[in-house]
């Protein structure tokens, strides 16, 4: 991360290098684009995964919200069938539940 103090047009020119993200902690301007760059960069991290979950799995499927994005839950008689978004790490953890996409 470079920090560098800057006048109002050094800090129009920081903004314009790829990927580059200018705050002002003067005045916080840019926090909003730093918290969506940062989201962006760890959704982009993320796995999407299609996960087949028994109803009695109430541990699992709590788990699945607590630590993932869900983007898709249907119900059927007998399981949950989630598309969710899960970093790498936390993908394993759900290995046994993953099922191919519908």
């Amino acid at each position: 991360m470079l920090l560098l103090p800057c006048e109002d047009e050094d800090f129009s020119r920081l903004s314009m290098l790829t990927g580059s993200v200018t705050i002002s902690a003067l005045t916080g301007e840019g926090i909003a684009d730093l918290l969506g760059a940062i989201g962006d960069r760890l959704r982009s991290a993320a796995r999407v995964l299609d996960l087949v979950v028994p109803y009695e799995r109430g541990d699992i499927l709590a788990a699945v919200h607590r630590e993932g994005e869900v983007l898709v839950e249907t119900h059927d008689d007998a399981s949950v069938r989630l598309r969710v978004r899960i970093l790498g790490s936390g993908a394993s953890r759900f290995a046994e539940f993953i099922s191919e996409p519908a």
